[in-house]
């Protein structure tokens, strides 16, 4: 969360500055499907977990 929290600084004193939203959005993205294989690996009976892992993998 230590870079999230850069880009967001970088965003308040340059909020012009489309390159902070695309790598603050990436970021995010990454953290995403980092929290959704691991909902899968802790919860395999829940199949909306896998869909939206594979949807987020696809998007990449």
């Amino acid at each position: 969360m230590e870079a999230s929290g850069l880009y967001r600084q970088a965003l308040t004193h340059d909020p012009r500055e489309p390159r902070y939203y695309v790598k603050l959005i990436r970021l995010y993205e990454d953290m995403r499907r980092e929290v959704l294989a691991e909902a899968c690996l802790k919860h395999p009976d829940v199949p909306a977990f896998k869909t939206l892992l594979e949807e987020a993998c696809k998007e990449q």
